[in-house]
């Protein structure tokens, strides 16, 4: 930023927090019925090539960015009324999702968990204790449990 002459400091309030912890303060401040319908509004989804299989509006349910939305909002207590093509009871979706889950390695990455050394190779900006960013890490992956429960 600063080639460009951008000078300001970017500060992230929510840096140590996970999504369901973020969720919780959204629900504490609004109530959980307002939570749900505007966190349920959002898009988390990274596949934004659904609309190519006909789809406008809807997230996969299986991506990386809907699998830690989906266990935000379990961990947070918020019901979720995100339209997922996952959830498609006429299949019509079956193999675009197929196509795109990586729910078995989230699975197995919720299983195995967070360890200091997979802190230790992230490169973390200056000042971001590798301590903190365990102990964040190994909140979101409890998350992320509890969505394969």
């Amino acid at each position: 930023m600063e080639d460009v002459g951008g000078h300001s400091l970017i500060e992230n309030p929510f840096e140590g927090l996970t999504k369901g912890e973020m969720f919780r303060r959204v629900a504490d401040a609004i109530g959980v019925d307002s939570a749900s319908g505007y966190l349920s509004s959002t898009n988390s989804c990274s596949h934004t090539d659904a609309r190519f299989v006909g789809v406008t509006g809807a997230s996969c349910g299986v991506c990386f960015g809907c699998l830690v939305r989906r266990a935000a909002f379990l961990a947070a207590g918020i019901p979720d009324k995100t339209t997922y093509l996952v959830d498609d009871k006429a299949g019509r979706f079956e193999g675009f999702v197929k196509q795109k889950s990586i729910v078995e390695p989230m699975r197995d990455f919720a299983d195995r968990g967070i360890r200091a050394r997979d802190v230790m190779v992230m490169s973390l900006p200056s000042g971001y204790a590798a301590q903190d960013a365990l102990a964040l890490s190994q909140r979101g992956v409890e998350e992320l449990r509890s969505l394969f429960a």
